[in-house]
């Protein structure tokens, strides 16, 4: 069983492939042993390659990544904001009915004293 790992520019791992379990292995992934696939596997993000060696990358570049990697909203992102802007259109309607209750109020008292 042979272990292959397709490199960014900045030789950090973004795919794995083991020939056992992929038919077609990508032209510019390469080949890599068992330990630094296990290393890279358990602590993603912490390692790249240079001139075919795993080294750890170094804090800063842990950093800029966690920093340039753009952040999708998130189902509870999603789920906050509907929820506001159904409370605000809760509120509208309830203000409507308010309004609506005072007006009907005024005129029933009015045909009850005897008016219109």
């Amino acid at each position: 069983m042979k272990f292959f790992a397709q490199l960014n520019d900045l030789g950090k791992p973004t795919a794995f492939y083991n020939d056992d379990i992929h038919a077609e292995i990508p032209e510019d992934a390469v080949e890599i042993s068992v330990d630094d696939w296990q290393s890279c596997i358990s602590e993603q993000g912490r390692y790249k390659f240079v001139d075919g060696k795993l080294i750890d990358r170094d804090q800063q570049e842990i950093d800029d990544d966690a920093v340039s990697v753009p952040m999708e909203p998130s189902v509870i992102d999603e789920l906050i904001a509907e929820n506001a802007e159904l409370w605000y259109e809760s509120m509208l309607q309830s203000a409507k009915f308010e309004a609506n209750e005072t007006e009907i109020s005024a005129l029933w008292y009015e045909v009850m004293m005897g008016g219109m």
